[in-house]
């Protein structure tokens, strides 16, 4: 108890009592923050990925090799009892063809894998959506390998298909990839190994979400509803010049040719400020989704966030009213990134956080209420982690599910172009208490 109070006295000190505080009758959690990549070249992190079954991870980032040219690679860790790297790093995509902007969702029925959607550049106004299956465990895939089957060709055009996310609907054992299309919002479902068209990967043709004819749409985010069988979409929505909207539609859980969509559009963020970059959380248990998004007007940036019924179909799901994760008057948040527990129900956001426009971005992380109706959604507001030399971009966030690990990823700005150098990083964990000073791991 001697240490206790001598650890107490110091983190009052330095504002971080509450870290020692839930620490009390265990562990104190330590941040650590991990280089996923150290080479000379540009390396941002893509996704994170969890293995729901085994409690293990999945981390995706791209590589530029040089010349013009990036591949997709992934390793795999768990953070039982600490962080630990299972395997070494491997190639997802490495053609000829540049690979990029990678997205990740895990199937955890009996075909148990990954499924890897990334961009592949064949020119400047040629750019595909392809696939690859990676085996949800280390030696799972196809001769004692990381991979299974070949790449699939999920949004192929003459045109530019871009910016793809996924996710996997158990009961309809399928997962859902949308994408940009030559400023439209595409879909296409790929199957389970092996049980798609005439045995192939895929279900159906691509088909429109989003598409209207004046205005643009972009950034898609996608979650399956688990408890009501459908994917739910979301994008920016081009209203009117220097106003951007954010809205969903929903996707049935099955393919039905001509008829994929779950009634209309609807709006989810439509003020006149600049909505952009939505990301959704599902909490089964309370039959709800969480959107979170940048809104910018004047100069300033906020994070927003609204709560949705998954069980109402109609053209307004919202419940209650637009909230704020984190909105300082003069400080720029950004970039929001959302995870849920479905286990346990907690729901945590992370963020990029600069106290203004000349200075460097911090990562930050907001814990939220996971009740749709609580007078005060904030469980837990800001906490920083500390300052660093380079700015944090790019957060992504997984949480293991019925246990208190976090694992946060990051790209790392090393120069002070906004195009780079990047380097990938993580950051290990845990929900329950806030974190002391990170000890740095390269």
């Amino acid at each position: 108890m001697k240490l206790f109070r001598v650890l107490a006295v110091l983190a009052f000190l330095l504002g971080l009592l509450p870290a020692i505080a839930a620490a009390q009758g265990g562990s104190i959690v330590i941040a650590e923050d991990i280089a996923v990549a150290t080479s000379a070249g540009d390396e941002r992190l893509d996704a994170i990925g969890y293995n729901s079954l085994r409690g293990e991870f999945l981390i995706v980032w791209e590589v530029d090799t040089g010349g013009g040219d990036t591949d997709v690679w992934a390793r795999r860790a768990t953070l039982r009892p600490g962080f630990t790297w299972l395997g070494n790093p491997f190639a997802i995509a490495s053609t000829s063809a540049p690979e990029k902007n990678a997205a990740i969702a895990f199937n955890p029925t009996t075909d148990e894998d990954f499924l890897v959607v990334f961009e592949r550049h064949f020119s400047e106004t040629d750019v595909d959506v392809v696939g690859q299956r990676v085996a949800g465990r280390a030696g799972g895939g196809d001769n004692g390998g990381e991979l299974k089957g070949s790449s699939i060709s999920i949004g192929v055009s003459v045109g530019r298909e871009t910016h793809p996310a996924v996710d996997f609907l158990p009961a309809t054992q399928n997962f859902l990839v949308v994408y940009e299309m030559d400023g439209d919002i595409a879909a296409r479902r790929v199957s389970r190994a092996g049980f798609g068209d005439n045995g192939g990967d895929l279900i159906g043709d691509a088909f429109l979400i989003a598409a209207d004819f004046l205005r643009e749409e972009s950034s898609p985010a996608v979650i399956a509803s688990t408890q009501q069988s459908y994917f739910l979409v979301t994008y920016t929505y081009d209203f009117a010049d220097g106003d951007k909207d954010i809205r969903g539609q929903r996707v049935k859980g099955l393919s039905s040719i001509g008829n994929e969509l779950l009634g209309g559009a609807f709006d989810i963020a439509s003020t006149p400020d600049e909505e952009s970059a939505s990301r959704i959380g599902y909490v089964p248990k309370q039959q709800a989704f969480l959107v979170v998004w940048q809104s910018e007007a004047v100069g300033n940036s906020d994070v927003m966030a609204v709560w949705l019924d998954e069980r109402d179909l109609d053209d307004n799901p919202l419940i209650g009213s637009t909230f704020a994760v984190s909105d300082d008057l003069v400080a720029l948040e950004k970039m929001p990134y959302v995870d849920a527990d479905p286990a346990g129900g907690e729901v945590l956001v992370a963020l990029a956080f600069a106290p203004s426009a000349e200075t460097t971005q911090r990562l930050g992380l907001v814990w939220v209420k996971p009740d749709p109706h609580a007078l005060n959604h904030i469980s837990r507001s800001l906490y920083l982690f500390p300052e660093q030399s380079y700015s944090y971009a790019f957060p992504r966030l997984s949480m293991c599910h019925a246990k208190p690990g976090v694992l946060l990823g990051y790209s790392a700005l090393a120069g002070s172009g906004a195009d780079g150098p990047y380097n990938a990083r993580l950051i290990a964990t845990q929900r329950s208490s806030l974190a002391l000073p990170l000890v740095l791991r390269d």
